[in-house]
């Protein structure tokens, strides 16, 4: 219904420039077509009455509000307003003026006191400043200085009063609309204020955050590039000095060592700036083949042929993902599973299953690793932090992870027994 009477106001597309501009062009169509209908329940009444009382001040007033209707529909609103204003402030004098101050017409004057300003607004408030004075200036004439253009019409005393109920309900009525307006648009200013409040206090966090982290990026990058620079020129020092070319082997690889280690830090430095600049990808995903691609990295390193290495994930498991960010979010897991394991027992294992319920993948990489000690567990995910000082990576790695998985909608957490192992519980949303 609501859809309807809209169409019928303003068409199917209205061009409008916001969306109060929108209601307040709605309200002037609702607002014609209360007076389309006063007009012709006065015309119909005076008519089955047999009353020939004002027909053609209604006639003309049925006619000028169809014209408001039209005008207002076709894009023409201020037109509109402006003489629907007219129309209803001279026409109401005039029905004030000739029949008895008993019959209620001055009633309609209060709603058109406030039609002024709720249908030019404040931006145009010189406009309803003016129908303002107009209408109250009219009042005066009609009801204080008792001015007549017409002769005046008698009644009898029950049509002055059906004629007043009829009047005061129409008032009313047209009263409730325009308050309403002026309800309703508060109302959606208000939320629209604590809307963009909250939006501002999470930009602002966002930003602390933002700052934070690249304060601790700057320092610990920083740190993180120049100690394996500062070992492999010691290193070249040495071989320098090193009289037993035999030696040079041993100090190559060494050097080969703390490249790779900055090469790893690089990549994670590189992994960062690629998951906070680039857009989501929807990619189709066999996530057994993608973990199979990524456990191939691992082959030749001597610490994976210790492990068994277990995929409980079905070869035909097909998901919507961001393949990329998936990739990264796996390969530095199982990367700190292989690094940090504990490797002195009889059965060392790292596990890899997936689950589906309640429409979320859950994938988990579980260890009987070291575990993570409950101190640490907290803290984890944070930038930098390392669980311990024997720790020799970045301590970006888990932080990239969490920061990849909520960018693709997703959630991490940690299940840790300390000297019993650790799980890796990731969450994502299944797109179909």
């Amino acid at each position: 219904m609501k859809e309807l009477l809209s169409r019928i106001i303003v068409g199917k597309d209205p061009v409008v420039e916001s969306r109060i501009a929108h209601t307040r062009i709605l309200l002037t169509g609702q607002v014609a077509m209360v007076g389309i209908f006063i007009s012709l329940f006065y015309i119909i009444r005076n008519l089955i009455l047999q009353l020939n009382v004002s027909y053609h001040y209604h006639a003309i007033l049925l006619s000028l509000m169809i014209l408001v209707v039209v005008l207002n529909r076709k894009g023409h609103h201020l037109a509109a307003k402006i003489l629907f204003l007219t129309t209803t402030n001279f026409l109401i004098f005039l029905f004030s003026s000739t029949a008895s101050y008993y019959t209620g017409s001055f009633i309609y004057f209060i709603p058109i006191f406030l039609a002024a300003f709720v249908l030019f607004g404040y931006e145009e408030r010189t406009k309803a400043i003016f129908f303002f004075l107009l209408t109250l200036f009219l009042f005066i004439l009609a009801h204080l200085i008792d001015l007549h253009l017409v002769p005046q019409v008698t009644l009898s005393t029950r049509k002055m009063f059906e004629s007043f109920i009829v009047n005061f309900f129409t008032a009313s009525f047209l009263t409730m609309l325009l308050i309403n307006f002026l309800i309703r648009e508060n109302y959606y200013y208000t939320k629209e204020l604590i809307q963009n409040e909250e939006q501002l206090l999470e930009k602002n966090t966002q930003l602390i955050k933002i700052n934070q982290e690249l304060d601790q990026f700057v320092y610990s990058t920083s740190h993180d590039l120049r100690s394996p620079l500062s070992t492999i020129l010691g290193l070249l020092q040495v071989m320098e000095l090193e009289k037993e070319k035999e030696n040079a082997g041993y100090y190559i690889d060494l050097i080969r060592n703390r490249i790779h280690a900055l090469d790893h830090v690089i990549g994670e430095i590189l992994d960062y700036a690629w998951n906070q600049k680039t857009g989501i990808q929807q990619d189709s995903i066999n996530l057994h083949a993608l973990l199979t691609e990524i456990l191939t990295n691992f082959l030749q390193d001597e610490k994976t042929q210790k492990l068994s290495i277990e995929i409980e994930v079905p070869p035909t498991l097909e998901i919507i993902s961001d393949r990329r960010r998936l990739k990264i979010i796996l390969l530095n897991l199982l990367s700190n599973a292989i690094r940090y394991h504990k490797y002195d027992q009889s059965k060392p294992f790292i596990r890899v299953s997936s689950t589906i319920h309640q429409n979320q993948l859950e994938i988990c990489v579980e260890d009987n690793g070291p575990g993570i000690h409950p101190d640490h567990q907290e803290k984890i995910f944070e930038m930098f932090y390392r669980a311990s000082d024997k720790t020799t990576g970045s301590g970006l790695g888990l932080y990239i992870v969490k920061e990849t998985t909520e960018k693709i909608g997703g959630t991490i957490h940690l299940r840790s027994e300390y000297g019993k192992g650790s799980s890796f519980i990731i969450q994502l949303p299944i797109v179909q």
